[in-house]
């Protein structure tokens, strides 16, 4: 985001956090093929993204991290968080509040 885009929008507190951990926590990760979160705008839209290197054995997973995001943005604004597979990335889409 430029400095402009900073001043005028706002997202939840710790909603970056909570999906950087998610990358982290179901993929896996070496110095040969590292994970890499990208953090863009798409529009009035925040993209929180990697490539899907899913960990042959996975974390139990409670599915409260992401949940817990859909629900407050539910209760802030009349646009939804938008998550899931597209092509070979996990992508989660969160508005922008302003």
């Amino acid at each position: 985001l430029d400095e402009a885009d900073t001043n005028r929008y706002k997202i939840v507190p710790l909603t970056l956090q909570l999906l950087v951990e998610n990358a982290v926590k179901h993929n896996q990760m070496s110095a040969k093929a590292p994970l890499v979160v990208i953090i863009s705008r798409d529009n009035d839209d925040i993209l929180i993204q990697n490539r899907l290197q899913l960990r042959t054995q996975q974390e139990p997973s409670t599915g409260t991290g992401l949940h817990s995001i859909v629900n407050r943005y539910r209760l802030l604004c009349d646009r939804p968080v938008k998550a899931g597979e597209e092509a070979d990335h996990f992508v989660v889409r969160v508005p922008l509040l302003s």
